[in-house]
Order: C-alpha cells, then sequence, then structure tokens
C-alpha cells in the first residue's frame, strides 16, 4: 500500500495545484513512506484513511474505478489501524 501511495502522493505534491492539496499530497507521500519503512504505522494509516474518506466525500459520484481503488485502500488502512505494525517494523503497536 505504500508504494502506491508514495506515488500517488508525489505527484499531488510537485503539482501545480492549491496550495490545500500539495499538502495533502505530501502528507499520503510521508504516510506512504512511513509504511513503507514500518514507522509509525498506525498514525501514518490513520492519516491515509482519513485523506480518503474526506475525498471520497468530496469527490461523490466521480470516477467509478477510483471508488473501488479507494475503499480497498481503505480497507487495508483500517487493517493496519486495528493490527498495528508487522514482525519487522521499527514500531510498537499503539
Amino acid at each position: 500500500m505504500g508504494v502506491p501511495l508514495i506515488k500517488h502522493g508525489f505527484g499531488k505534491a510537485i503539482a501545480k495545484e492549491k496550495t490545500p492539496q500539495r499538502i495533502l499530497g505530501g502528507i499520503v507521500f510521508l504516510s506512504g513512506i512511513f509504511l513503507v519503512i514500518g514507522l509509525f504505522t498506525q498514525a501514518a494509516a490513520m492519516a491515509v484513511s482519513l485523506i480518503i474518506i474526506v475525498s471520497s466525500i468530496i469527490m461523490q459520484g466521480q470516477h467509478p474505478r477510483s471508488w473501488t481503488e479507494r475503499f480497498i485502500k481503505l480497507a487495508i488502512a483500517v487493517s493496519l489501524i486495528l493490527t498495528g505494525p508487522g514482525l519487522f517494523a521499527f514500531d510498537l503497536p499503539l
């Protein structure tokens, strides 16, 4: 889950869009890096899940393919929040 978040967040962070979208892109980018490294796993998953929920509410009815992708990413983020970091992560569960 971290690699697609890094790619998507980096694209949003360097794009010539409004400042709030660039900030959210940076948060997604950093969350993806944290998920790949295994650092602050649950906090990064919480940030990503909140961003996914808010963006889904804002973008109602647009791009049905992205709805399934968002739902899958949200399910993965919620499972990371509930189960915590894995065996090789650098942090302890909250």
